[in-house]
């Protein structure tokens, strides 16, 4: 949607002030110098506090004189029922200074109710929501509404605003004094962008960008009521068909946009001018207000593509991105994603300060994945500061959605930047602190904090590298301190605590409940020096899930969410990559087992001493082994247990130290044995618990394909395969095909 029109932010007041009797002059007229004789009132426009309010959006910035045309409509009584009694149109000059005369004769004693209506187009263009004939005398004040016309569309409602004001007063003079204050019903949108990427990851490959949109959780109303009951919000009825985009932009190969790739092919670039940077789209659009649906981001930023699969089907102008939209909560509630859109209320994505310069412009930066929206009642944006102050506390720029982004129990590290707190003197540093918050000491129930589903508080499961200047490892911390901006790694322990199944052995239908929660979370918190609250940022982690194994009831395993390869998506929390992009050939391929492992026969019942004995044969040097082992699906899922843990001295040391010499001596996540796996299809036994339940709990489907790490002992170019579902049934496959394969854990380490 090409955005090509005037924004105008002001809040205006309309008031109908109490004047000496005149003579009886001009008593046709609506607008003179002198107040006709007989009843009615005076009109005058003023903006008192308010005078001084402008809009940036679309880089414009414009006042009062841009309303086009003002009607009144009188209203005999205060309810819905009421009905008109007096249509008029004020005859707007554009001056506050005006005055307009009404003639109405209104009975003293019964209470009016005075409707006004400012609208941004004279009354010979058609108004989008039927200005003024849609209230008539005889209309009922409950019936009011603004409603878009036959053959207007979501392009005619991003163009057009319009103000109401409502005042109920029993009248006892025959010149009534009567305040009102006009106020703007619609919202207004702000998108300020940069740093659009050429080409994004989707399904482990790099797609390139056709598209931006920018949407909405679902279509445009088409109504909204003008009369409402003090201090109650209104929001739109009706549903405009096709209208959830509110804009796109052209980012193909043959666009005419004028964004074309950089040399490196990185971001998108196009050349700016006075009023907007280089590199950087801007776009706004007014709509009608509209409540949240729970569960849905309210906004959100898409980039778009085609995709072909690898059996040459294409996909085409599919969601290879998507980035919702967190508004910046005000102090003492809290921020999300989902969140209604009231009316007399600009939300912003990137900031624009001036309609003529680029000072101080702050376009929201898509490089990353997390955007945020500024919400600011127009009614309280002061001339010099338009936008919410760009001075404030350090911050946190995380790429991930952490209302919906939970981390797999093998996944050890995140990376943040802290963004240094500004000032209005560039000269000061503000310092700042960042530390974990694991809810110690708190009294009741936290959704914060803990592992809820378990009634655990688990602390000290969240570390930071501290780097020196030249940005080598100094230590693990608990807290890290600095004033300027910083790139911070953080360490997340592995999570691998063992549960009591149901019976013992399968899981249960309660089980798979608990399990699906069966999260810990903390919180990074950032205090800036002289600011009372921190900036937040949650962290929420998968436990394992506990597997018994086919021979060893008694020492049960734990194994992660998601496959090798696959990956929960970082702003929505599904998984991303499950199908063909997560399968691994197994590897020692022409190798024998025993040259690689030295067993003969292979071990079938711990994937973990087969592990260990390929890393310390490689480390040992064992030629044929080095050969084998690299590249292997075997070396692929054998990764080091981190665990970090506060000694007594104050010190973050490392329980798990790496040893070159005996793999043996660390716990390790590995590919699990036949009989491990053959456990895994057991204890989840498909034919006694809620299928559907099942199968999004361990992200696992019947007859699914999965690699273990025994091989054949005689075979050597073939292994170990375990479809899911199947419990007792013994199937190997050459070693060059590709199937799944799923880490495991001891949840005690070797002895």
């Amino acid at each position: 949607m090409k955005q090509k029109f005037t924004w105008m932010v002001w809040v205006c007041a309309v008031c109908l002030w109490t004047f000496a009797a005149c003579t009886d002059h001009e008593p046709e007229c609506n607008i003179c110098d002198e107040q006709p004789d007989g009843p009615g009132v005076w009109l005058s426009f003023d903006f008192n506090d308010e005078q001084q309010t402008r809009s940036t959006l679309q880089s414009s910035e414009v006042n009062y004189k841009d309303v086009k045309e003002v009607y009144l409509y009188i209203f005999e009584g205060n309810t819905a029922d009421a009905k008109c009694i007096l249509v008029e149109k004020v005859g707007w000059k554009g001056n506050i200074t005006q005055k307009h005369w009404i003639s109405a004769d209104l009975k003293e004693g019964v209470e009016h109710t005075f409707l006004a209506v400012g609208c941004d187009r004279k009354q010979e263009i058609n108004s989008t929501y039927g200005f003024p004939d849609i209230i008539e005398k005889g209309s009922k004040l409950g019936d009011c509404m603004a409603k878009v016309q036959q053959g207007m569309t979501q392009n005619d409602i991003a163009h057009e605003q319009f103000f109401v004001g409502t005042l109920s007063k029993t009248v006892t003079n025959a010149v009534e004094d009567v305040a009102l204050t006009l106020r703007r019903k619609v919202a207004g949108i702000l998108v300020y962008l940069r740093n659009i990427p050429v080409k994004v990851d989707y399904k482990n490959e790099k797609r390139r960008v056709n598209t931006l949109e920018v949407r909405l959780h679902k279509p445009q109303h088409t109504d909204l009521k003008l009369w409402k009951i003090e201090n109650t919000p209104v929001y739109g009825e009706g549903e405009l068909q096709n209208s959830e985009v509110l804009f796109t932009l052209d980012l193909s190969e043959k666009t005419t946009s004028g964004f074309i790739p950089d040399k490196e092919e990185r971001y998108f670039t196009k050349v700016g001018n006075d009023s907007i940077l280089s590199d950087s789209y801007l776009a706004g659009a007014y709509l009608l207000p509209i409540a949240k649906t729970p569960g849905k981001a309210t906004l959100s930023v898409n980039l778009r593509g085609d995709y072909t699969d690898g059996s040459g089907n294409t996909k085409e102008n599919i969601v290879l991105k998507s980035y919702e939209v967190r508004y910046t909560a005000p102090k003492g509630t809290s921020s999300d994603t989902v969140f209604d859109i009231k009316e007399n209320t600009l939300y912003a994505i990137g900031k624009k300060l001036s309609n003529s310069t680029t000072v101080n412009d702050e376009p929201a930066d898509l490089s990353g994945n997390l955007l945020k929206l500024e919400v600011v009642p127009w009614k309280n944006i002061p001339l010099e500061n338009v936008f919410p102050t760009v001075t404030g506390p350090a911050r946190i720029e995380a790429d991930y959605n952490d209302k919906k982004y939970v981390m797999d129990a093998n996944q050890d590290t995140l990376v943040i930047t802290i963004k240094s707190a500004v000032d209005k003197d560039p000269n000061v540093k503000k310092p700042w602190t960042l530390s974990v918050n694991y809810g110690e000491g708190l009294t009741g129930a936290n959704e914060k904090f803990g592992n809820q589903e378990f009634n655990e508080l688990p602390k000290d499961w969240i570390h930071f590298i501290a780097r020196d200047e030249q940005g080598k490892f100094v230590e693990y911390t608990n807290t890290l301190k600095g004033n300027e901006e910083q790139e911070v790694i953080v360490i997340v322990n592995d999570y691998a605590v063992e549960r009591e199944l149901g019976n013992k052995i399968h899981y249960t239908n309660e089980d798979l409940q608990r399990f699906k929660n069966d999260i810990r979370r903390a919180v990074i918190e950032l205090h800036t020096d002289g600011v009372n609250e921190p900036y937040t940022l949650q962290v929420q982690q998968y436990n394992t899930l506990t597997i018994k194994t086919n021979d060893d009831y008694q020492n049960p395993r734990g194994i992660t969410r998601l496959d090798y390869g696959c990956t929960f998506n970082k702003q929505t929390g599904e998984v991303m990559g499950q199908d063909d992009n997560c399968k691994i050939v197994w590897g020692y391929f022409s190798t024998g087992n025993f040259y690689v492992s030295g067993d003969n026969p292979m071990n079938y019942t711990d994937g973990e001493i087969t592990s260990d004995k390929c890393y310390n044969r490689l480390i040992e040097g064992h030629g044929s082994a080095k050969r084998a082992y690299m590249g292997s699906a075997i070396q692929k899922l054998t990764k080091r247990f981190i665990h970090l843990e506060t000694n007594a001295d104050g010190k973050v040391v490392d329980t798990n130290p790496e040893n070159k010499e005996d793999h043996t001596k660390e716990k390790n996540w590995y590919m699990p044995a036949y009989y491990e796996m053959w456990g895994v299809t057991k204890t989840a036994r498909y034919d006694l618990v809620d299928y559907n339940m099942l199968e999004e709990l361990m992200n696992m489907h019947k007859e699914d394909v999965y690699w273990c790490s025994s091989g054949d002992d005689f075979l050597i170019t073939e292994a170990y395969i375990i479809r899911i579902g199947h419990f007792e049934k013994s199937e190997h496959k050459d070693k060059t095909n590709a199937f799944y394969a799923r880490p495991m854990v001891h949840f005690k380490p070797h002895e």
